[in-house]
């Protein structure tokens, strides 16, 4: 119970039918509510639909507290560490959500869309408790857009005041640049009202305005610009005195103009495409319908847009040039804030943004973004996915040229780039010491960007599991989630789940025996063929019936039960230059392979159809009457020599035996031509 309106929503463990006819709302602790008064304004009971698909932003709020959520048509779920501990509404129907565009900061994200309000995720202070709703802001910009006459607005007011003018005094009154005519003063009040009047209409930038004069009193007269000269902001007239003896004038602004015009953004004028919180402000980027504009919030303040006096901390709004009419789609804030559009990316070249100077945005290359896909970080650059979905860029700054140039980091691996629908990026965390970046393809399948530049290591792999990747996220802790499709007694079945880099098989569970042969509790395998992973040893395959397996004995103890996946390396046709040629069209041997691995156990290698084992020779290794992942891992060098056969194509495949733990570091092979 707080003192703001909120929404909640409960949500049941996907899947599960509910029978219910009421609903029961129950105050868990009476007494601590006294003398609050709690109102539902509305409750609504939806049904799961069919299976769609989904985005998964992350979500940090401190080492402590690290999430993921996964947002789907009108729903949203917060998960951490792999256990889903929330869940909120959205306002999204399936279509929308490629084009959906986050930034977070704190305990609040915000998501974008051109044809929604922004709307907001937060949290509520614990893991459990979240809420979600548009997001207001306190003011905001206004714009006279093409084709509409605005009148909402103020027209500018002034006064001039005269002292110790006699009658025949003259003096003139600049405006804009512009000076009138020498007018003559007059004591009687309509007779000068008619003189200023006239000098300031004869004013060339005042053509076709019209002014109208007040008597306030004494000698002083107010100006009112109306017409073609209202609702804007003048400069102040500046009196000069022609002829007088000790006549003086002054002027002052009573009432800055202000154009009539409407919000820049709104329900009629569409919503930002995307969003970012930089330098201390929010900017919004992809107007909707001013679709290279990007306007900034007051610093230090998110939500106010409202225009400033031109101080450095006000309000902004600027436009880059972006060559099509796609405009502005994402924005990313890296060494610098970034700017995407379909043509090429830009980057600020001034030194920061400021409202009393116009932001200085330079061309990065000439590769746009492909525009359902955000750009990520990477290993110290912002990478994206180059516009047409068939590579992956990474902004790096040139220190010669003094400008970012989007590098090709997938030309060694083009086919691994294929119009991907996914695209994040996993930080360096507990269990890993390098960064990725992850491609989630049309095919289901992933491909992975592994990259750690102070070792020189920029390589490419690719993830697959028994089904399909709908899309994919990490957390900050570098926890990677999976949306999967996976067939499951004959029918498509969607899960969430986690990676775990200790899991030896794919899409397992840890099951708990106690002097049992039947593991159960395996419906999410119903009719696959699982593997089970324990007690030094490995069974499988096992047909999954009725939701469970049975082993060939009774064992005690606790079981990884899920699917096997090959793990393997293809190496590519050998390369090498001599003096009479290339050696790509010469018969050759591959002879020998060395092998490095960590912590793993020792692999087999394939070639030519004939399969050679990698032998752990330690004295510990040759021990006789235990399973086979009771071996000690292996950690450093292994060798294969006296391998057959002559070929012109010649490869290597490294692939393990069964279910264990693989960890591939090196290989070097030697031919023989």
């Amino acid at each position: 119970l707080g003192g703001g309106v909120q929404s909640r929503r409960v949500l049941l463990t996907p899947g599960e039918e509910v029978q219910a006819r009421y609903i029961r709302l129950v105050l868990p602790n009476p007494t601590a509510g006294l003398g609050r008064s709690l109102t539902i304004g509305a409750i609504r009971v939806l049904q799961e639909g069919e299976l769609g698909a989904a985005k998964m932003p992350a979500f940090t709020f401190d080492d402590d507290a690290s999430y993921l959520l996964v947002m789907s048509a009108g729903n949203g779920e917060v998960y951490e560490d792999g256990q889903r501990r929330a869940s909120f509404r959205t306002p999204y129907a399936e279509g929308h959500l490629a084009r959906l565009d986050f930034t977070q900061d704190f305990d609040t994200m915000l998501v974008f869309h051109e044809n929604h309000a922004p709307f907001r995720v937060f949290r509520l202070g614990d893991d459990v408790t979240w809420d979600s709703r548009d997001q207001a802001f306190e003011t905001m910009r206004q714009a006279q857009f093409p084709g509409v006459t605005y009148s909402n607005g103020e027209n500018e007011i002034q006064q001039i005041e005269f002292f110790d003018m006699a009658d025949g005094d003259t003096y003139n009154l600049t405006f804009d640049g512009e000076t009138t005519s020498t007018i003559s003063f007059s004591s009687n009040s309509t007779t000068n009202k008619s003189n200023i009047k006239a000098a300031l209409e004869s004013l060339q930038v005042l053509s076709g305005a019209t002014i109208t004069l007040f008597f306030q009193g004494g000698d002083t007269y107010r100006i009112t610009f109306e017409g073609t000269a209202g609702q804007m902001d003048w400069p102040e007239v500046l009196p000069g005195i022609v002829a007088s003896n000790n006549g003086s004038i002054t002027s002052v602004t009573i009432n800055e103009g202000v154009e009539g015009g409407e919000d820049i953004i709104s329900v009629s004028r569409g919503w930002p495409r995307c969003g970012m919180f930089a330098e201390d402000r929010l900017l919004l980027g992809g107007l909707r319908d001013l679709t290279s504009t990007t306007i900034g919030s007051k610093h230090g303040d998110y939500f106010d847009f409202a225009e400033g006096n031109q101080r450095a901390t006000d309000s902004l709004e600027f436009s880059v040039k972006t060559g099509d009419a796609n405009g502005v789609r994402r924005l990313a804030d890296g060494d610098t804030p970034l700017i995407f559009s379909a043509s090429r990316a830009y980057f600020l070249f001034s030194d920061t943004l400021a409202a009393d100077e116009p932001p200085v945005w330079r061309p990065a290359g000439t590769v746009g973004i492909q525009l359902n896909l955000e750009p990520q970080p990477l290993d110290g650059n912002t990478a994206f996915v180059q516009k047409g979905g068939k590579a992956v860029r990474s902004l790096e700054y040139n220190a010669d040229t003094k400008r970012y140039e989007p590098i090709n980091v997938s030309v060694r691996a083009p086919s691994l780039v294929d119009r991907p629908f996914g695209f994040f990026s996993r930080r360096i965390g507990i269990d890993h010491e390098d960064e990725i970046a992850c491609l989630v393809n049309r095919d289901g399948g992933m491909s992975v960007f592994t990259s750690l530049k102070e070792q020189d290591v920029a390589a490419w792999s690719r993830w697959a599991i028994d089904g399909a990747v709908i899309n994919a996220g990490a957390d900050a802790l570098a926890r990677v989630y999976l949306l999967t499709e996976r067939v499951i007694n004959g029918s498509p079945v969607r899960y969430i789940e986690m990676v775990d880099p200790k899991r030896l098989l794919d899409c397992s569970v840890y099951v708990t025996l106690s002097n049992s042969a039947v593991i159960s509790g395996l419906d999410h395998l119903e009719g696959k063929s699982a593997y089970a992973v324990g007690l030094d040893r490995w069974w499988g395959p096992l047909t999954v019936s009725g939701g469970s397996v049975t082993l060939d004995e009774a064992v005690t103890g606790t079981l990884e039960v899920g699917l096997f996946f090959e793990a393997f390396v293809d190496t590519l046709e050998p390369r090498v230059q001599l003096q009479s040629g290339s050696i790509v069209d010469k018969k050759k041997r591959i002879s020998d392979a060395t092998l490095t691995v960590l912590d793993s156990l020792l692999p087999e290698l394939v070639y030519l159809g004939q399969t050679y084992p990698f032998v752990d020779r330690r004295p510990e290794a040759r021990l006789t009457d235990r399973g086979p992942l009771a071996l000690p891992l292996y950690s450093g060098a292994a060798r294969i020599e006296g391998m057959a056969g002559w070929a012109r194509d010649v490869s290597v495949r490294i692939q393990r035996k069964g279910p264990g733990p693989l960890h591939i570091t090196g290989l070097k092979l030697g031919v023989n031509i």
